[in-house]
């Protein structure tokens, strides 16, 4: 059945469209024409000239080789580009399960797997590579002015402090490319930490086992309480009925019977007498009867006579 909604689905295309679907027609134009722009982008060979730039009372000289590398950095998007692919290369049918869900197998879906799957290697892959390019493109925008930034390790500590908010003040950009790079390690560091914030909320959540288990003990708890609360409520009913007028006039009629038949038995020692005898013949005829009771039930129906 699945096969033949895929087939029915193809069919229904190709007579739309008059055969297979062309490529601008397909979305595609945009990130071909975007992939041509940036991967075209490369240092001219031979020739070499320095860009000047005033800013702030400074003159900063860079290299075209410098500007020309800056914007080829870009082209790091290609690595997510392949490892994306790679990814979804292990589903054999994820073109069909695509078109049936719905769902788009884009870079959206992608970032999703990956952070559902390994989390907290991809938030620290992101955080190292992040940190060395900008803190290579700080060292290309500083460097010619500031000679703090002529050491590679000043330009890591710098993006490092920035990412996480720390700013400790002993290294800060003086030229406007560079506070714009360390802009970017800012908006960076702030996505970061809200990516590791609902990562680690939901690595932390509790799964369906755990849920349950967390439920049992919820509910004997709440038995418990419940027990507890209407003992409580029983003992808090018979001390206030306790000093209820009708209840202490029945302990002191209970009271004085009591009183009137232990003197009466003191009063009379042989009618007591008399009265344990009873009982104590009472229970030995009851016990009797019970004996024999047994002895029947013990020989079955061929002993009664």
């Amino acid at each position: 059945e699945c096969y033949g909604r895929e087939l029915s689905l193809r069919s229904n295309k190709r007579e739309r469209t008059g055969g297979p679907p062309r490529f601008w027609n397909q979305g595609l134009l945009p990130e071909f024409a975007l992939e041509v722009l940036i991967c075209v982008v490369h240092p001219p060979p031979g020739l070499s000239f320095d860009i000047f730039v005033e800013a702030r009372g400074r003159t900063s000289v860079y290299s075209v080789e410098s500007v020309v590398v800056s914007i080829m950095f870009l082209r790091l998007y290609l690595v997510w580009n392949y490892y994306r692919e790679w990814l979804f290369a292990r589903y054999t049918t994820k073109n069909f399960a695509s078109r049936m869900n719905d769902v788009p197998m884009d870079s959206k879906l992608a970032v999703k797997a990956i952070l559902d799957d390994r989390p907290f290697l991809f938030l620290g892959f992101v955080l190292v590579w992040t940190v060395l390019v900008l803190a290579y493109l700080v060292r290309i925008a500083e460097s010619p002015v500031n000679v703090q930034h002529l050491y590679f390790w000043n330009q890591l500590w710098l993006i490092v402090v920035t990412i996480t908010a720390t700013g400790y003040g002993d290294l800060y950009p003086i030229t406007h490319l560079g506070r714009l790079i360390c802009c970017i390690a800012m908006f960076v560091g702030a996505m970061l930490l809200a990516t590791l914030t609902a990562t680690v909320s939901s690595q932390l959540a509790l799964n369906a086992g755990e849920s349950r288990l967390m439920m049992f003990l919820q509910s004997e708890r709440w038995e418990k309480d419940i027990r507890l609360a209407a003992i409580k409520s029983i003992q808090s009913w018979w001390r206030r009925s306790i000093k209820h007028p009708k209840t202490l006039s029945a302990l002191r009629s209970f009271r004085a019977k009591k009183r009137q038949y232990r003197k009466f038995l003191e009063a009379t020692p042989h009618f007591g007498a008399f009265v344990s005898q009873m009982k104590a013949d009472n229970e030995r005829v009851t016990e009797a009867l019970s004996k024999m009771e047994a002895t029947l039930q013990g020989a079955g129906p061929g002993a009664l006579p």
